[in-house]
C-alpha cells in the first residue's frame, strides 16, 4: 500500500515523550507496569515509521542532535538499527 508520509511534525512530539520517559520503573501490580516501557514503544512506533516513510529518514537524522539526551539517544538508536537492517 502506497501513500503520502505521515505528518513527522504532529506525532514528533508524543515519540519525543516516550522517547524520554525513563524515570523510576513504575509500582509492581500497577496498570502502568503491565506492558512495554513507554521508551520501547516508541522505539518500535518510530522503527515501523522509518520503515514505512523514507520520506522521515532526513528528519530522524535531525532529532539525533536534539537537546535532550534521551530523545537524542532514542532517535540514534533506532536510526542505527534502520540502518544496519537496510
Amino acid at each position: 500500500m502506497q501513500g503520502p508520509p505521515v505528518d513527522v511534525e504532529a506525532r514528533r512530539p508524543f515519540i519525543d515523550r516516550l522517547l524520554a520517559a525513563r524515570s523510576r520503573p513504575p509500582a509492581p501490580g500497577s496498570a502502568a507496569a503491565m506492558g512495554p516501557p513507554k521508551h520501547a514503544t516508541a522505539h518500535t512506533a518510530l522503527l515501523h515509521l522509518l520503515h514505512s516513510n523514507r520520506d522521515l529518514l532526513g528528519s530522524a537524522v535531525d532529532q539525533c542532535y536534539a537537546a535532550e539526551v534521551a530523545v537524542a539517544r532514542g532517535y540514534f538508536k533506532v536510526r542505527a538499527v534502520h540502518w544496519c537492517g537496510e
